[in-house]
């Protein structure tokens, strides 16, 4: 299994955050949105997007989405 986080900061702003939490797995920027747009995360009233798990598997489809995470935290189950 593979696990990427997306985050919608900036790609040096993303960096930080992973380093600053140890995290084990890759953290990509989607400043522009388009990911976040593409998996139905809209954002919210204050303009960052739902949190959300999907997994998918090896053709690309997506199998299961856990949408209902606590941001904070989440991350320490994978």
């Amino acid at each position: 299994m593979q696990v990427i986080g997306v985050g919608v900061d900036r790609a040096a702003l993303v960096a930080t955050f992973a380093s600053g939490y140890d995290l084990h797995y890759p953290l990509v920027s989607d400043a522009e949105r388009r990911v976040c747009l593409a998996f139905g995360l809209v954002a919210t009233k204050k303009g960052r997007p739902r949190a959300a798990t999907f997994m998918i598997d090896r053709s690309g489809l997506v199998k299961r989405v856990f949408s209902e995470v606590p941001p904070y935290g989440h991350a320490r189950t994978w």
